[in-house]
């Protein structure tokens, strides 16, 4: 499937002609995404809390956010329980976007290891195979990107995976 150009993107994802349509929006669309699907409330969510500057929103910590309302988790909780897992677990380990995503599906009773290696396998299959921060990092410097709109991609991609997975 060839990857998605911004319009017809914001025709998939119901974007109005008089909102934004976030740059670091359009990596995650490069992957295969499946027509007729809408922006969740879940995805708007994440858009906004990686829009804040101050606090700083790591990326598990983002996830964790956009689901919390799947989860049952408010937001300050969410926050806080996520801190220390943002940048591979602050070690560079895997990244906090698939931790934050894993997080959700556990407290909403998604707990099968098939689910947890669908996460997985789909989210390898669109980063040449790697899972741990310093590696997704590496491929993006090498490739030219801005890191933060590289991070905004992995949170919205790992927010759309988790919730893919809460609702079948």
């Amino acid at each position: 499937m060839e990857p998605l150009g911004e319009g017809v993107a914001k025709a998939i994802y119901g974007w109005s002609e008089g909102k934004a349509f976030p740059s670091s929006f359009l990596k995650y669309l490069s992957y295969n995404i499946p027509k007729g699907v809408s922006m969740s409330k879940y995805l708007e969510k994440a858009e906004k809390i990686r829009a804040i500057v101050e606090p700083h929103h790591n990326c598990a910590q983002s996830v964790l956010m956009a689901l919390s309302e799947a989860t049952g988790m408010d937001d300050k909780t969410a926050y806080n329980f996520a801190a220390n897992f943002g940048g591979g677990m602050k070690c560079g380990s895997v990244c906090g976007a698939i931790t934050g995503a894993l997080m959700a599906m556990g407290l909403c009773g998604k707990a099968d290891p098939a689910d947890v290696k669908a996460l997985f396998n789909e989210f390898k299959k669109n980063h040449e195979d790697k899972i741990n921060c310093f590696e997704l990092l590496e491929i993006n410097k090498r490739e030219g990107g801005d890191k933060k709109a590289h991070c905004d991609a992995l949170v919205y991609e790992c927010v759309k995976l988790a919730e893919d997975i809460l609702n079948k």
